[in-house]
């Protein structure tokens, strides 16, 4: 399993080396059949394209486990989609202002995640792209991967002596894009996940998007569900963070370029703690799509 996960972290080179376009584009193979993309929050059509998004969020109410009224939230986004598969990519940076509850906190957190599709390795076209394909699973699966991802996480409080610590986790297992037509996308991944300062437990990500109108405005929801399994030393763990957002550019004739409004998340036993209440945050957002 430790070699497994050496071959998770490489999934982290691969993820930024495949941000760069001209990285990218010289893995194009335009005989290959493409697999489509679910990486998190992010849904892109064609093979060889690329997704960035820049996004500011604000609180309107505390974290649990972060109790700082004021709490800043800036986040890079790159999401990229290939002949083998795809890559996604964030990296939040946040920062809480001290007041009279809490001390004063910095975070960066990195993620990386590339997928490759099991049909490209072995040289067959993608069940949804296949014509011959008629069976019960085509009417459900569009493609299926093995799925690596590393997380990285660092937390600066200042005190009277600044403490400072590191957290990097590994997942490897195996993910699926769904048929749906209801969803813009839909998508499940079920890992491994081998943490560095907790017991290894099992994680299944689920992510989705829906477009819709109201009123002629254009508006999206998207977002994702994480599940962790419980260990010796942790709980169960249950995240769900959707966003709810308004095309605004499309209002002054420039669709997809600026969204507005609201992120939510709801988490039991945040990072498999049970001594904290259920998080019910709500924080303001705009975001910037390239």
């Amino acid at each position: 399993m430790n070699l497994a996960m050496k071959l998770v972290n490489i999934t982290a080179v691969v993820c930024l080396l495949s941000a760069m376009p001209s990285m990218a584009d010289k893995l194009k193979n335009t005989d290959a059949v493409t697999p489509k993309i679910s990486a998190k929050q992010v849904n892109i059509e064609e093979r060889n394209k690329h997704f960035y998004s820049l996004s500011y969020l604000k609180n309107i109410n505390d974290f649990q486990l972060l109790n700082n009224d004021d709490v800043d939230v800036v986040t890079l986004e790159y999401g990229g989609k290939y002949a083998w598969g795809d890559s996604f990519i964030f990296f939040d940076r946040l920062h809480a202002s001290a007041d009279i509850h809490s001390l004063r906190k910095e975070k960066n957190y990195l993620e990386a995640s590339a997928r490759l599709s099991i049909p490209y390795l072995f040289n067959q076209p993608t069940i949804a792209s296949s014509t011959r394909d008629k069976s019960t699973l085509a009417k459900y699966v569009k493609d299926y991967f093995v799925a690596g991802t590393v997380e990285y996480s660092y937390l600066k409080i200042d005190t009277n002596k600044p403490y400072s610590t590191t957290i990097t986790n590994s997942l490897l297992g195996v993910g699926i894009a769904w048929q749906s037509d209801f969803f813009s996308y839909l998508n499940s991944n079920f890992y491994y996940a081998n943490n560095e300062k907790q017991e290894s437990d099992y994680q299944l990500t689920l992510t989705f998007a829906k477009s819709f109108t109201i009123a002629e405005l254009a508006f999206k929801t998207n977002g994702y569900i994480d599940w962790s399994s419980a260990a010796s030393d942790h709980k169960a763990s249950f995240h769900f963070s959707p966003q709810v957002l308004l095309d605004l550019g499309k209002v002054f004739n420039q669709p997809k370029l600026v969204f507005v409004g609201v992120e939510y998340s709801y988490w039991r036993n945040k990072y498999g703690l049970s001594n904290v209440d259920d998080e019910h945050t709500v924080s303001a957002m705009v975001k910037l799509s390239f």
